[in-house]
């Protein structure tokens, strides 16, 4: 087969010569407050696009 590993260099590695490495966080969790700002904003933009562009958008025409 020739889709068959070779074990022979998995069992040979040598774990000494990887290098140590320092990865920092970059995934932090957000604080209670920031997701409800994003909430409210997510909110009040839905609405703007709604009436500025949904379908009862005549409805709230300021051109008079």
């Amino acid at each position: 087969m020739a889709n068959k590993l070779d074990m022979g260099e998995i069992t040979s590695f040598d774990k000494v010569k990887l290098k140590k490495t320092e990865t920092p966080e970059k995934n932090t969790l957000q604080t209670k407050e920031t997701t409800e700002e994003e909430k409210q904003s997510e909110s009040s933009s839905f609405i703007h696009d709604f009436i500025n562009l949904g379908p009862f958008s005549f409805l709230f025409d300021k051109s008079g």
